[in-house]
């Protein structure tokens, strides 16, 4: 080999090392890849499926909506939010009551504009009647924000009251009403309107959690602390007492150290939101 051919090589290689190590340099400090729109949504219905598994197998629709900046097409989307029922939030399943036809904008008496001179006057209505559109009964509303990588930031059922609507009320209702109700009267009271979950209920609340089931979504899932605060002696907090929390540590698939904190309902153990702290 002449030295000419040499040192060709020798510049050859030096070339590819130095592109190498600029590719390394420059994969290190890019920032992390932003994950799919589409992937985000099927990790929040996942999501859903983990956290309310009584919903699953029922032939329940997901409605899917989102905004997105006009001016930046292309951008990762962060937020989503998901609402599961018996059909989309607002498709028109039919109508009930007295009404055989649509209603449409600027209807007169619920007669469509382009027939109203065509149609036989409307008979009149029973006392009972209940004329409107039938929309699909849904069960949860809920939202999702995320990284641009698609790491979860936050969760929230957008109902705080959680779906025990009826037995909150009814609860608060009574415990307002009793304002001499002692701390112990006030937990009775609340497991007779059948909330699982009172202030003795520590260990049963922390059996019923969905961690195996989320650490597929989200990683490593270990549970640091689950607590409520003190019943306030001017009972503010009284409507939502006890308020549970859970404290979580994540170790997530791309080996990020995360810790998140759940606020559970004490009828069913819903989870209401779910914040990543670092946010805070």
């Amino acid at each position: 080999m002449n030295s000419k051919t040499s040192r060709y090589q020798t510049l050859v290689l030096a070339l590819a090392a130095t592109s190498s190590i600029t590719a390394s340099y420059a994969a290190a400090q890019s920032p992390p890849k932003a994950v799919a729109n589409t992937d985000r949504v099927v990790w929040a219905q996942n999501f859903l499926r983990a956290i309310y598994p009584d919903l699953n197998g029922k032939n329940l629709v997901a409605t899917i909506e989102t905004y997105v900046q006009y001016d930046k097409p292309g951008k990762p989307i962060d937020y989503w939010q998901l609402d599961v029922g018996d059909g989309g939030k607002d498709v028109i399943r039919g109508l009930q009551g007295c009404l055989s036809h649509p209603i449409l904008p600027g209807d007169s008496q619920g007669i469509p504009a382009k027939s109203r001179d065509l149609r036989a006057p409307e008979p009149p209505q029973s006392s009972d009647c209940k004329p409107g559109p039938v929309i699909g009964k849904q069960y949860v509303s809920t939202g999702f924000g995320f990284d641009d990588d698609g790491t979860l930031q936050y969760y929230a059922l957008r109902n705080s009251g959680g779906r025990e609507i009826e037995k909150l009320n009814a609860f608060t209702a009574l415990v307002r009403a009793h304002p001499e109700y002692t701390e112990t009267e006030i937990a009775e009271t609340l497991k007779k309107i059948g909330a699982k979950y009172g202030p003795s209920d520590k260990e049963a609340l922390i059996k019923s959690l969905p961690l195996a089931a989320l650490e597929p979504l989200m990683g490593k899932v270990r549970l640091m602390e689950v607590q409520f605060e003190p019943l306030l002696e001017n009972r503010q907090n009284v409507a939502f007492w006890p308020e549970w929390k859970a404290k979580l540590e994540v170790i997530s698939h791309s080996g990020r150290k995360l810790s998140y904190e759940m606020t559970l309902d004490r009828f069913n153990g819903d989870l209401i939101p779910m914040n990543r702290l670092d946010l805070r």
